[in-house]
């Protein structure tokens, strides 16, 4: 009878532990303090922040941009995939960390790639049926360790999946008209085109060819610019390259027939939206290589004559973020911390329009609650209203209210609350009117103005 054979079975492998991480020392101030490039936008210039976001909404939705948010973070290899290793944006810039599954990750440096990442995951699975066409716009911050601070706050809006003239002018205008909206006046708008891939390939053999000849008459500045970056000496301010930059070959002359039509085109948009422009061969894009064709610069003149570039952009048609797909798109960019630093330089305020039209002034606990549904009564009756609960002092709720610059004030105290009745105090000349309670929304739209 044959012996059984006894089945030995192999242990089950364990799987191989995750590599303990070895703890770092964690640096830093021992004092409480912001981080170095960063800062609290608090204080005095937190009320042009709302501001800010509120006339976004208001113009972007009107020329068709939608608000969404993309992530502040992404892999680094997003950046070095589409830009290189080496590309200005990426080499020395990221603010990158790596996370605990060992991936590196990076804070955001522009938002136009985000923009492709996330018009790439949302249509991936629509592009068999054609390109599809995203209006959208952002209000964020973008970091990098080339800014100036290291954090900086942008309104972004772009066009993804539409290489139409059209959109150029109309992107150019959406942040012409938010500009305007936020109260400057004297606004001027540059445009340029550079052309196409093969346009400016040609174009800059040529800038090469004039500059090599004449290259102990530019800048010491500019010197390094001259074999890898021609296009920066057109951009410089310095007398001796402004004054060669007149006899240097115009981009126009080497456009490829398809690139001429596409700017004459964005002209004859902008003419026909009524935008006054100034062609600026001088306006170039920084060292970041990815953008071609129509380029746009916005700046305004302060009352004090200084001169400040608010917004910038153009296409940037052909950056591969996905699988080398490159989808046309045309972006502008609204530099929120230069808006901020314009209207602390030209003492502008916020239109009155924008402003809180009545304050409400309560004299003790039943007049703070009787207040509180007052307040949602003048709110929906469309009477801006603004209040100080924490208060309880009658002077500096009053004081409060002239900082705010509303135009009435309501005080509501125990007399009041006895007689039914409330006072309103009109704050440029002081009158006081004491009025029935059940008469005060009437009473108010009626000096305000509202229908």
């Amino acid at each position: 009878m044959p012996k059984k054979t006894k089945l030995i079975r192999k242990p089950k492998t364990k799987a191989a532990a995750a590599p303990a991480v070895t703890p770092q020392r964690i640096t830093g101030p021992r004092t409480l303090q912001t981080v170095s490039g960063f800062k609290d936008r608090v204080g005095a210039d937190r009320k042009w922040w709302g501001y800010f976001a509120e006339v976004a909404f208001e113009v972007m939705e009107k020329y068709n941009f939608f608000l969404m948010h993309p992530s502040s973070v992404e892999y680094t290899t997003l950046y070095t995939r589409s830009f290189g290793k080496d590309h200005p944006m990426v080499d020395g810039n990221l603010l990158t960390v790596t996370d605990p599954r060992g991936e590196h990750v990076s804070l955001r440096p522009s938002f136009d790639v985000s923009y492709l990442r996330a018009y790439y995951l949302l249509h991936k699975q629509d592009f068999e049926n054609g390109v599809p066409i995203e209006n959208w716009y952002t209000i964020g911050s973008v970091y990098g360790e080339h800014n100036d601070p290291r954090e900086q706050m942008q309104m972004f809006l772009g066009v993804i999946g539409n290489d139409h003239p059209v959109v150029d002018a109309e992107c150019a205008v959406a942040a012409y008209r938010y500009i305007q909206a936020l109260g400057f006046k004297q606004i001027q708008v540059q445009v340029n085109s550079i052309g196409g891939k093969q346009s400016q390939q040609m174009y800059k053999t040529e800038l090469n060819s004039f500059y090599k000849d004449r290259k102990r008459q530019i800048c010491e500045r500019c010197v390094p610019y001259m074999s890898k970056h021609p296009l920066q000496l057109l951009a410089c301010e310095r007398h001796e390259c402004k004054q060669l930059r007149l006899e240097a070959p115009q981009s126009v002359d080497w456009f490829t027939d398809e690139d001429k039509q596409h700017f004459m085109r964005v002209l004859e948009y902008l003419d026909e939206l009524e935008v006054p422009y100034t062609l600026s061969p001088e306006l170039v894009p920084p060292l970041d290589e990815y953008m071609h064709k129509t380029l746009f610069s916005i700046k305004v003149t302060l009352d004090n004559g200084t001169v400040m570039e608010l917004a910038r952009g153009g296409r940037f048609d052909g950056l591969p973020v996905a699988d080398q797909k490159d989808f046309p798109a045309m972006k502008m960019t609204v530099f929120l911390d230069q808006c901020i630093k314009a209207v602390r330089q030209g003492n502008m305020p916020i239109p009155q329009e924008r402003l809180a039209q009545v304050f409400l002034a309560q004299l003790g606990d039943e007049a703070k609650k009787k207040c509180l549904g007052l307040r949602e009564e003048l709110h929906q009756a469309g009477i801006r209203t603004v209040e100080h609960f924490g208060k309880d002092s009658l002077k500096d709720q009053l004081e409060q209210a002239m900082k705010l610059g509303v135009k009435y004030t309501c005080v509501l105290g125990q007399k009041e609350i006895i007689d039914k009745t409330i006072m309103i105090r009109d704050m440029d000349g002081g009158i006081q009117e004491e009025i029935p309670f059940t008469k005060l929304v009437p009473e108010l739209k009626k000096r305000l103005n509202i229908v």
